[in-house]
């Protein structure tokens, strides 16, 4: 894959998964128990104890009028940067994506949103600069980030004892918003030798990402496992955010990984 290639797939799925991210939100404003929960008065106290910004200004920028519109702005940027690849557009969903974030005091999706910031980031250093080494600097800081955050995991399911014993997975199958995937989990109760293995599975996937770098043979193979196992986790926990934006920094991995090959 050529460094032009990998900037341009990566910054297309991007934009596409901040689409939906725009939309998401956008559907969830039109639920009145949305504002109820997340109105500016609710917010209020902890954004302007946090930022250093006037009461007046705060209320604007962050009133539930203003939210729509940084949602539609976010909407209307990435459709743009589907079609366009510049700084200025996603300039703006780095922005929109901000203060999406602050609105919501953290992060609205957790892990998912910092990783977003993550590609984002990748992906300005690549636009901004029409220096090479400096572009694949762009991609090498999307690549790093999603190989520890795959194995960084691992590591933090390894250490405790019901991931170890398989008794880890049906616990989290069952905190499902979907009611299939809850009987499901239930049918399965009496054979947790499945559940240990599929433990082991997540464990052992996670943890073998550190080694991408040195065994860059085995990268595809490593694709399809992750896109499944992304996939699984969208289809039986509604983590539909997760599954897009990992999926684009892959290009950025694969081109990395590529570079490790030829030296």
């Amino acid at each position: 894959m050529s460094l032009s290639l990998a900037i341009s797939i990566t910054g297309r799925l991007l934009a596409f998964a901040m689409f939906l991210q725009g939309l998401e939100l956008f559907l969830l404003t039109r639920k009145k128990y949305f504002f109820e929960i997340w109105s500016f008065t609710n917010l209020k106290g902890d954004l302007e104890k946090g930022l250093p910004l006037s009461n007046s200004l705060i209320a604007f920028l962050f009133s539930g009028v203003m939210f729509k519109t940084i949602i539609v702005l976010q909407m209307i940027a990435a459709v743009i940067g589907l079609f366009y690849l510049d700084a200025f557009s996603f300039g703006i969903l780095f922005f929109t994506h901000l203060m999406i974030c602050i609105r919501f005091r953290g992060t609205f999706n957790g892990g998912s949103d910092m990783m977003t910031f993550v590609v984002l980031t990748g992906v300005l250093i690549a636009f901004n600069s029409s220096h090479v080494e400096t572009q694949k600097l762009g991609l090498s800081y999307i690549a790093i980030h999603i190989i520890y955050s795959y194995f960084k995991a691992g590591l933090s399911k390894i250490i405790h004892a019901d991931w170890r014993s398989g008794l880890a997975l049906p616990v989290l199958l069952e905190r499902s918003l979907f009611l299939d995937i809850r009987l499901i989990t239930k049918k399965f109760h009496t054979k947790k030798h499945l559940y240990f293995i599929f433990c082991w599975c997540v464990l052992i996937f996670e943890l073998i990402a550190l080694g991408l770098p040195m065994f860059s043979q085995f990268t595809l193979y490593y694709f399809l496992a992750a896109a499944l196992f992304h996939f699984v986790i969208y289809y039986s926990l509604g983590l539909n955010r997760f599954f897009w934006i990992w999926m684009s920094a892959w290009p950025a991995i694969f081109y990395s990984v590529s570079l490790l090959q030829t030296k």
